[in-house]
């Protein structure tokens, strides 16, 4: 439970976030679809969320891949509501304050960014280690490893009021979780979706102001463009040699 206060010298009272407009729709998003899924999968035995959304890397590479997998399989968790609880709170202590740095628009294109990635990298993953080719990827999981260690490496000297370390500390211990996990064999997906969201995580943090910059040039340069068209002369119709039907005669003296 981070804290809040500059990066030096936190104020030791708890300070809850203030729940930023993408983060607000994407837990309610997130509760909802886990309580159509659990409806829908326990009650009436349809398994259509697992079906047509959850990310198997085997589907992405036959004859015609369902690419949308690459972006659904967050949406399907599972059926554990501590998996779901856990998503939510990283989602809640750990985007929000993310999305007030980026701003919503580029939060958002940063989620998608990551949600892309991480289906790639256990995609490709399956497709390199046999037992993982027809194993899903699904839940928040990934997606919290992925915000812990942005957060942690962009504010590394943040401290926490629970458990009582610093930003740095906790994703040095996010990556032993991962790690223990994985080697207990308790994880119950690819091994791929955790340590590639830790790994994106952290390259996020190192270079997400370089594409921030260059976002924000591509977008100047646009505007720039759009301002330079619209500033253009153009010929209009009007003069005596010109067709009577045609002429503009806002333009006739």
């Amino acid at each position: 439970m981070p804290r809040r206060g500059d990066d030096f010298g936190p104020q030791p009272q708890i300070a809850f976030p203030r729940l930023t407009p993408a983060v607000k729709a994407m837990l309610i998003g997130v509760v909802a679809l886990f309580v159509v899924q659990m409806i829908e999968q326990e009650w009436l035995q349809r398994g259509w969320f697992a079906r047509f959304l959850l990310l198997h890397p085997k589907q992405i590479f036959q004859k015609f891949p369902e690419l949308w997998r690459l972006v659904t399989w967050p949406v399907v968790e599972a059926p554990d509501p501590r998996a779901l609880l856990f998503g939510c709170i990283t989602l809640y202590f750990f985007a929000t304050e993310l999305e007030e740095d980026f701003g919503t628009r580029r939060f958002v294109l940063f989620m998608a960014i990551s949600v892309l990635s991480i289906g790639v990298v256990a995609a490709l993953y399956g497709l390199a280690h046999p037992v993982y080719f027809s194993k899903p990827v699904y839940g928040l999981e990934p997606i919290g490893y992925l915000l812990i260690t942005m957060w942690g490496m962009r504010y590394p000297h943040r401290r926490l009021f629970f458990p009582p370390v610093s930003a740095r500390v906790l994703v040095w211990v996010t990556l032993g979780m991962a790690i223990l996990f994985i080697l207990a064999r308790a994880a119950q997906q690819s091994p791929a979706a955790s340590l590639g969201a830790i790994g994106l995580g952290w390259a996020f943090a190192r270079y997400w102001d370089r594409i921030d910059d260059w976002l924000d040039r591509r977008r100047l340069a646009s505007l720039k463009k759009k301002r330079d068209g619209g500033g253009r002369l153009r010929v209009l119709p009007g003069g005596r040699g010109d067709d009577p039907k045609k002429r503009d005669k806002r333009f006739l003296n």
